[in-house]
């Protein structure tokens, strides 16, 4: 009964029941979103997770590559450097050929120019002797004959002091045999296999061809020098050769071709 005297309605219990059926059906529904936040949540702390662990690798994988990057640009400059000085060192080392070659060349002019000049003085004394000279003219030619004797002399011995220069700058330039080992003038050959990693290479001509062992071979494309090679090992139709350091301008690729780089004189 209410207040007032009034009664309830007599379908109370239905509305009551009513009620409580909705307040479970909230209450329900309520656990279970919170059931599905907390699996949310779980889910997104797991992908957080893999995600650090997946930036933390990516970070320690470029620190690594940076470190190899490092380690990689060292020895580039390393390598660059002993580049550099072994070109260097060729270079001065052709300078003085090349100014030992011009000295011979104007000493043998020299002593040709010399050996001309005596064969003429002794030609003329030999006419005035036979013509009846005077002693003073005869002292005057003999005196023009002896310096000239002295300059044939010095010439002589200036080629030959030249001639040890050169001898010694060819044992610098090929320190296991004292002279370059010649090979066939009409020597040709292709590249057939080329290693840039170990700096060597297989070539098409071997003992049929006349290669040996030490010989030095040009290595060109399109008429321009890509590098200069020793023969390490020689077979019946092939042979192995090093690339010599500081003559490496370019990659060899397969296919270049080689001539002698010190040929035999054609007969």
């Amino acid at each position: 009964m209410l207040p007032g005297g009034m009664n309830l309605p007599n379908n109370t219990p239905l509305i009551r029941i009513s009620l409580i059926v909705t307040i479970l059906s909230c209450l329900t529904i309520g656990g279970l979103n919170i059931v599905k936040v907390r699996e949310k949540v779980r889910n997104l702390q797991a992908s957080l997770r893999e995600q650090t662990a997946g930036r933390q690798k990516a970070e320690a994988e470029v620190s690594d590559l940076k470190r190899e990057m490092d380690r990689a640009l060292a020895a580039l400059k390393e390598a660059k450097a002993t580049v550099e000085t072994s070109k260097e060192d060729r270079n001065q080392a052709l300078a003085i050929a090349a100014a030992q070659t011009k000295l011979a060349e104007q000493l043998r002019r020299d002593l040709a120019d010399t050996r001309k000049r005596l064969a003429a003085t002794g030609a003329e004394l030999e006419r005035y002797t036979l013509a009846g000279m005077v002693p003073e003219q005869i002292i005057s030619a003999a005196t023009q004959l002896k310096e000239l004797q002295h300059s044939l002399a010095a010439a002589r011995n200036k080629n030959d002091i030249l001639r040890k220069a050169n001898e010694d700058l060819t044992e610098v330039l090929h320190p296991t045999s004292g002279q370059p080992v010649r090979l066939p003038a009409g020597l040709q050959g292709t590249v057939l296999v080329s290693d840039p990693k170990w700096h060597f290479v297989v070539l098409s001509a071997g003992e049929t061809e006349g290669v040996l062992e030490r010989g030095e071979l040009l290595v060109n494309r399109a008429g321009k020098l890509v590098a200069k090679v020793v023969v390490t090992s020689v077979q019946k139709d092939r042979c192995i050769a090093n690339v010599v350091p500081g003559w490496g301008f370019a990659e060899i690729v397969e296919g270049d071709h080689i001539i002698p780089a010190h040929p035999q004189p054609r007969s």
